[in-house]
Formats: structure tokens, C-alpha cells, sequence
């Protein structure tokens, strides 16, 4: 009788493990992460800080290089609907 019990158990839980297990419309998710970046990579290979031009890189001292980023989006897409969507950007 311990036997029987033990596989009737051991049955019904294989059965509840196994339905968690398929996927469903329900619990896919719906959003999307998305990033990108614009920039630049200079090096001002002359010159001197503020020799009386008003260029971009003007105030930077000779022999100097670094990276400029001049738009960075990160961005959340979400699928409310089959005929709704929403996008959130930063």
C-alpha cells in the first residue's frame, strides 16, 4: 500500500513539474532592451589650448587623445497589445 501511495505522489508532481515547464502566450515576455551609441575618437596631434581659433577640440593641450560620445540612447520597446506597442528612451 506504501508503494501505491509513493506512485500516485510521485505521478501527480511529475504532471504539475511538467505543465510549468510548456511555454505559453501568457508568460513570454513582451519588452525588448535596446542601446546605441554615437562617438568619436580624436587626438589633436598640434597646437595649444586657445590659440585664438573657437574649434571643437580648441581647449585641449597638443599630443592629447580621448573618446567623445555625442548621443547615447538606451531604450525599453513593450508589446501591450498585437496592436499597441510602447517605447520609453533615456
Amino acid at each position: 500500500m506504501k508503494t501505491f501511495n509513493f506512485i500516485i505522489i510521485f505521478l501527480s508532481i511529475s504532471i504539475i513539474l511538467n505543465a510549468q515547464n510548456e511555454p505559453s502566450e501568457i508568460n513570454k515576455p513582451a519588452g525588448k532592451v535596446w542601446g546605441y551609441a554615437f562617438g568619436d575618437y580624436f587626438i589633436k596631434l598640434g597646437g595649444e589650448a586657445g590659440e585664438g581659433y573657437a574649434g571643437e577640440y580648441s581647449n585641449f593641450k597638443s599630443s592629447f587623445n580621448a573618446f567623445d560620445f555625442r548621443r547615447i540612447y538606451i531604450g525599453y520597446d513593450h508589446e501591450i497589445s498585437k496592436s499597441f506597442d510602447a517605447r520609453f528612451v533615456l
